[in-house]
């Protein structure tokens, strides 16, 4: 007879989550560190820089400006979204009566 074969246990690693964005930051931070080092070199060697390296600089600052400016308009629709909520809970309590109900409008609300 033949006995039943248990199948191996595979364990697997939980993957943490990738923060896309703060992986591109410092992606983004390594390369300027590297840019700026290159372009000193440049400068104490008297090597000319050439036109690929400016250009490349060009992109890494476009790119630094297109950041930002994602970030604060994320920040922009937080806000107003917040700002939307207050202005409802706002209206809404504009639009209750100011006055308190009266005895008689209490007793025909719960049916007494």
């Amino acid at each position: 007879m033949t006995e039943p074969t248990a199948a191996p246990t595979i364990r697997r690693r939980k993957r943490k989550a990738l923060d896309v964005h703060a992986e591109g930051l410092a992606l983004l931070a390594e390369t300027l560190a590297a840019s700026r080092k290159k372009l000193e070199w440049c400068v104490e060697n008297d090597v000319p820089v050439d036109a690929a390296q400016v250009s490349a600089n060009v992109s890494l600052l476009k790119l630094l400006e297109t950041m930002r400016h994602v970030d604060d308009d994320d920040k922009d629709k937080d806000t107003a979204a917040l700002v939307a909520g207050f202005h409802a809970k706002t209206a809404e309590r504009a639009a209750r009566p100011i006055a308190a109900p009266t005895k008689e409008d209490l007793l025909a609300e719960y049916g007494l």
